[in-house]
């Protein structure tokens, strides 16, 4: 009896332990301080917890150092998509505006063990998912938009933008080289660009089917 006593007291010790471990890293939106602010403003993805300040400082230069130009005017958000155990998604949503107005977003994947982001290559191997058969399934379902261009689930003026018109599908869409993509429960969305926008396929891997 005094035995399991001390086992219990020792689980009562260590549960807020593995509680506070699963909440260590949070992901925040924070106001961007650009050198010029009338021009670019909004927000920059900020991960609080232990490790996280090297990540932080990278991904704010990178932001900093692509989009703060005085001949640009941007508005950016970030947004958080997923989150597990394993890994973080997020959003950078861009409206930029110069001669024309693009609105993209792209999209990251971190490895909270690695405290680093994972490309959608190192994913799908890690996993043991086919990239081959992934592509084949992007493929079938933009040639069938093209001949199906008033389907519910083709008729989209962003779809139209970033896939209309491609005469060689297999070149756009080498998961290989396509670094942007994120994570929900059973899902894994791909990011493609286009010249004013960029669209996202999602993959079930549970069902295998793309929506």
């Amino acid at each position: 009896k005094s035995h399991m006593m001390r086992l219990f007291h020792l689980a009562f010790i260590l549960l807020p332990v593995f509680t506070s471990y699963a909440y260590a890293i949070e992901f925040k939106s924070i106001p961007l301080h650009a050198k010029h602010a009338e021009k670019v403003s909004g927000t920059i993805p900020f991960i609080q917890g232990k490790g996280y300040d090297a990540y932080n400082h990278t991904i704010k230069t990178e932001i900093l150092n692509t989009f703060d130009q005085p001949n640009w005017w941007v508005s950016m958000q970030a947004q958080k998509i997923y989150q597990d155990q394993d890994y973080l998604s997020y959003e950078m949503n861009y409206e930029i505006s110069d001669l024309t107005t693009r609105n993209k977003s792209f999209y990251y994947t971190i490895d909270l063990k690695t405290k680093n982001n994972i490309t959608l290559s190192q994913y799908l191997k890690r996993h043991h998912l086919s990239a081959q058969k992934i592509q084949q399934k992007i493929i079938q379902f933009v040639q069938y938009c093209d001949q199906n261009i008033q389907d519910e689930s083709c008729n989209d003026m962003t779809f139209s933008n970033v896939f209309w018109g491609i005469d060689d599908p297999r070149a756009i869409f080498d998961l290989s080289q396509n670094p942007n993509f994120y994570l929900k429960k059973h899902i894994i969305g791909i990011n493609f660009e286009g010249s004013k926008y960029t669209y996202a396929l999602e993959y079930n891997i549970q069902t295998h089917e793309l929506h």
